[in-house]
């Protein structure tokens, strides 16, 4: 569809937040399919664009509430309980986003999720170590990033809900 030179995501927020939810949703279940039914190579690589992608769904659903609450408050509370079964359902997801993407600082052991540890004496190589792993384990159909675990299917699942509802 082309679009007038004048047209701004700023003037159709609310379109820019619905859609790009949408298109997350969609590439969370695509990288899903290629984890739960792929190459063991493969399914490793994903596990970082998985994760990602859960993330921006929440992202998504962030800008959706904060418009509902400038123009549509009643619409705000059913979008709060969709959001936290949804954060329910994917539990450590933002932590396990925070090490992939700050992996400098974790491989080091100095994350903010590790920060608590250091300062009480832990040493900073096992730290870094209990927050290193991250892998698929197919058995389980889950992500394993750290200390924290994402169920593939529950996250899909959990996903496409909170678009659809």
């Amino acid at each position: 569809m082309a679009r007038g030179d004048n047209w701004s995501p700023a003037a159709s927020l609310h379109a820019v937040a619905l859609s790009e939810g949408q298109r997350w949703e969609e590439a969370a279940r695509l990288t899903a399919g290629r984890m739960l039914d792929g190459d063991p190579y493969e399914q490793q690589l994903d596990v970082r664009s998985f994760v990602l992608t859960l993330r921006q769904i929440l992202y998504a659903a962030e800008m959706v509430q904060g418009i509902a609450k400038r123009v549509a408050p009643d619409a705000r509370k059913p979008l709060i309980s969709a959001r936290k079964k949804f954060e329910d359902a994917v539990p450590g997801l933002t932590d396990a986003r925070d090490v992939l993407v700050h992996f400098p600082e974790y491989a080091r052991g100095l994350g903010h999720r590790q920060s608590e540890r250091i300062s009480n004496g832990e040493d900073i190589e096992t730290v870094a170590r209990d927050f290193w792993s991250i892998s698929y384990d197919p058995m389980r159909r889950s992500i394993e990033i750290g200390p924290y675990r994402i169920n593939v299917e529950r996250a899909c699942a959990a996903a496409e809900a909170r678009n659809n509802g």
